[in-house]
Formats: C-alpha cells, sequence, structure tokens
C-alpha cells in the first residue's frame, strides 16, 4: 500500500503482478520496471542499468518521476522508505545486517524451549492462508527464509511469492535458501510500513 504522503510526494511507484508471474514497477502511467526472480537478477524494461548479464540485471536503478532513486544490486531492488529510517529501524537493520548467520543458526530454539517442531509450527501457521496453488503471497519480514521454502512448497507455477525485508543481510541468506526454487519469486528491501504495492496485489499475507 502506498500511502497518501508517498503519493503526493510522488517519491516512489508500485509493484503490480504482469503477465508470467513477474512483477513491474510503475511509476504514475509508466512502466519503469525491474521484473524477476530476485534470485540473480531481474530485468530492466526502462531504467538505469549498471552491469547486466543477459537479460539479468545484477546492478541498477529504479528512479521515480520525482527524483528519488531506488538501487537495484544482485538484482535486488531497495525500495527503503523513508530514506533515513526512524532510529529504531536503523538500529534493527543494523543488528540483523550483522547477524543474519547467527540468527538463523539459534532461530530453531525459539521452537525447541517450547517444545514444538519447527517445520510443524511452521506449517500450522501458513495453514491458516489457505492457499491455492496460483496465489500471490506477500511475505514481509521474511528473514532468512525459513518459512518462505515451505510457502513456497505451496505454490504452483502459476503463484507468486514475494519477500520483502528491511535488513539486505537477512535476504542475503534467504537467496541462499530459496536457490533452485521454481516457483516464482521475487524480492526487495523494504520497510514493512511502508509498502510499495498498489492494494489488492495479492491474494495474501504473511509474517511471523
Amino acid at each position: 500500500v502506498c500511502t497518501e504522503e508517498m503519493t503526493a510526494a510522488d517519491v516512489v511507484g508500485h509493484w503490480m503482478p504482469s503477465a508470467g508471474g513477474a512483477w513491474e514497477w510503475h511509476d504514475g502511467s509508466v512502466i519503469k520496471a525491474w521484473q524477476g526472480n530476485g534470485l540473480g537478477g531481474g530485468r530492466v524494461v526502462a531504467d538505469e542499468i549498471d552491469k547486466a548479464n543477459g537479460d539479468e540485471v545484477l546492478s541498477g536503478a529504479l528512479v521515480a518521476k520525482g527524483g528519488a532513486r531506488y538501487a537495484i544490486s544482485k538484482g535486488i531492488p531497495d525500495l527503503t522508505y523513508p530514506p533515513a529510517l526512524a532510529p529504531s529501524d536503523a538500529r534493527e537493520r543494523a543488528y540483523y545486517d550483522t547477524r543474519a548467520d547467527e540468527y538463523d543458526a539459534y532461530l530453531p530454539l525459539t521452537f525447541s524451549t517450547f517444545g514444538v517442531d519447527e517445520t510443524a509450527g511452521r506449517n500450522s501457521m501458513i495453514d491458516e492462508m489457505r492457499l491455492k496453488p496460483t496465489a500471490r503471497v506477500l511475505e514481509h519480514g521474511c528473514g532468512s527464509g525459513r518459512d518462505s521454502e515451505l510457502i513456497a512448497k505451496r505454490l504452483g507455477p502459476k503463484g507468486h511469492l514475494h519477500m520483502l525485508d528491511l535488513s539486505r543481510g537477512m535476504l542475503d541468506k534467504a537467496v541462499d535458501r530459496m536457490a533452485g526454487t521454481k516457483v516464482p519469486l521475487s524480492m526487495a528491501v523494504a520497510n514493512g510500513s511502508y509498502l510499495p504495492f498498489r492494494d489488492r496485489s495479492f491474494d495474501a499475507t504473511y509474517h511471523f
């Protein structure tokens, strides 16, 4: 959801689903798009491209018509808004950016401490979405992808999982975990309080 302030200031566009399970970045009436699965690259329709491998954009930028620039690195766009994060958000990002490996290694203790099987516990929460194979799912705060890989198993080739996290370090762990996934995927660095999507872009949303 783009807030009224964001739209009025004309600083960002929004993602919208397009044919073939890809996502397009819309800025007003103009598509200025990064498309792809977020796992090593995307395809830019029109914008800045710094480095590409065929149709896969490794680095570049999306540029809103208000002038704001959103960098693409290793195929993943950084849609952080506002550009200067609130101090609490900045602290959280810095924490997880530098501790992603430890977080992922010790997270299972959260479940075992309470005598819960991690996979069963996560699947029970995912069950609540009642996903169809064609569902478009937004997972915000995807972390290292421990839920993401389970969600992806519920989706088919016409479904789509879009993964957001405020920490690039956590997304990098998720990229490793989701490598080889057959379901259409996309990823972005973004603040969950300012989602760069038009209303009703998804069939379900998930956060844990």
